[in-house]
């Protein structure tokens, strides 16, 4: 209803919860981690896994990890107007998409090869409570 009513309807598009999470990932172009808190990070790396450059706030845990050889993609935290002028950045500059969507990727790739990601795997684990 807010959508409608600031009449952006034909700007944005809702993607509900689904199990198939490959849709949701290839129907966009940036993920915006707007989370007060991502400690893991999982769904950074998810979007690195399908070349999706992500936007976070700087204090909220895994984003700053994950991102630090992208600097410029942390955003303080909770300025909203900030994020919103990257994200017009980023629309309007194909090369740093460009690059940024390959920097991911990359992280992705040599922290998959080297079974970084295990760690985070034994960590979560370590949270969860099993019945």
């Amino acid at each position: 209803k807010e959508i409608a009513l600031l009449g952006i309807s034909n700007k944005v598009q809702i993607i509900t919860e689904s199990n198939e999470i490959h849709f949701f990932y290839n129907a966009i172009n940036v993920l915006m981690i707007t989370s007060r808190e991502e400690p893991f990070g999982l769904t950074i790396l998810e979007s690195a896994l399908y070349k999706k450059p992500v936007l976070a706030f700087r204090k909220s845990g895994g984003p700053e990890e994950i991102l630090k050889l992208n600097e410029d993609l942390l955003i303080p935290y909770a300025d909203f107007f900030g994020a919103a002028k990257k994200l017009v950045s980023l629309k309007n500059n194909s090369q740093k998409y460009k690059l940024y969507t390959d920097e991911i990727y990359n992280f992705y790739t040599v922290n998959k090869n080297q079974n970084n990601f295990l760690k985070y795997k034994e960590i979560i684990d370590s949270f969860i409570k099993w019945k």
